[in-house]
């Protein structure tokens, strides 16, 4: 059953609505843009924070009004969205590590752990080091793909240098990373292949 919450007064001409609800849709769940989206389609509809998450889940959604420049909420779901969200979320899943509960692409990570801490870890644990440059530049690129993810999984530098590790979601999410990246790559004290097990 379709209901109507009622008209909000908007100053754009008709199909504004639509498109607005389908920019904000493909913003929030396609490019990880969610707060832009859910402020945009708020304020640009006149809505509330709890009426634009509905549209964007599909929950809810948007039609132009009778009168000009209206539209109407409806609070209806909408069932085509919805099945796109669940192929969405299964491609993402498919194409990305969870670590707490923040995403970041595999490929990314698959870089740093194989190409970086890997052969990082393997020279600290044969106590010493052939090149001392190519290990530098190794770490290097360690630290810079490192940040990256960070950024990738939303997590800001509090200043220059520091991550705000008294946070607890990140302590979250940087646990279950140390936690894979000991997984695939060993500690320093023992390989991946090792039997003993690693904290």
């Amino acid at each position: 059953m379709t209901t109507k919450t009622g008209t909000v007064h908007f100053k754009t001409g008709k199909g504004f609505a639509r498109l607005m609800m389908e920019l904000t849709r493909q913003a929030y769940w396609m490019e990880d843009r969610q707060e832009w989206a859910l402020d945009t389609l708020a304020c640009l509809q006149g809505l509330t924070v709890e009426q634009a998450k509905a549209i964007l889940s599909g929950m809810a959604r948007l039609e132009d009004g009778e009168e000009e420049n209206t539209t109407i909420l409806l609070l209806d779901k909408d069932e085509q969205w919805i099945e796109k969200l669940a192929e969405y979320q299964k491609w993402q899943e498919d194409r990305t590590y969870l670590f707490g509960n923040r995403r970041v692409p595999k490929d990314l990570v698959d870089f740093y752990t194989g190409s970086l801490v890997s052969r990082l870890r393997a020279t600290l644990r044969m106590g010493f080091v052939a090149d001392p440059l190519e290990t530098m530049d190794l770490e290097r690129q360690r630290r810079d793909t490192h940040n990256e993810i960070l950024q990738v999984a939303g997590f800001n530098k509090i200043d220059t240098i520091r991550y705000d590790y008294d946070d607890l979601e990140f302590a979250e999410f940087d646990r279950a990373f140390q936690k894979h990246l000991n997984r695939e790559t060993g500690s320093l004290f023992a390989d991946s292949d090792s039997d003993e097990e690693i904290a």
